[in-house]
């Protein structure tokens, strides 16, 4: 699990212990100052829409999963900072008959971003309501063919 607060990491870490799950690794990615292009639509930016991250760069938190081999991941669930940059990072690390899992892809600026899975990726989509807010959003699956 990736996670970009510490206290998610404490939260899910407790959790953790509690319910005595073996064989999870938990890694705090917190973002980094920087300046370079301000666009949250661009995959290459690696920066979030949200106004209280202005200023800070999510590179190493959506290049972390360059640490695995290509192919490693049956399941990549993008539901936090920078999810354009996530994506494109996530798409060489997921197995054939693995997922990519993108949270609330009804943004506007998500949508460039979405087309670049390769065509043996089969994409999926979801729209529907969700808790915690009064409107509809979208969560999308990209199932990479075998």
């Amino acid at each position: 699990m990736l996670f970009g607060s510490v206290k998610k990491v404490t939260t899910t870490s407790k959790l953790i212990e509690q319910k005595h799950y073996q064989n999870w690794q938990i890694y705090l990615v917190e973002p980094e100052t920087g300046f370079g292009t301000t666009n949250p639509a661009d995959p290459d930016s690696y920066v979030s829409s949200g106004i209280q991250y202005k200023g800070q760069i999510f590179w190493k938190y959506a290049t972390f999963v360059d640490r695995f081999p290509d192919e490693y991941f049956d399941l990549i669930l993008i539901d936090g900072r920078a999810r354009p940059s996530c994506f494109k990072h996530a798409i060489p690390k997921t197995k054939k008959g693995g997922y990519i899992v993108w949270d609330n892809t009804d943004r506007l600026h998500y949508q460039k971003t979405m087309t670049i899975a390769p065509v043996d990726f089969k994409f999926l989509d979801f729209p529907g309501p969700s808790p915690y807010v009064s409107f509809f959003t979208r969560t999308s699956i990209w199932h990479r063919q075998t």
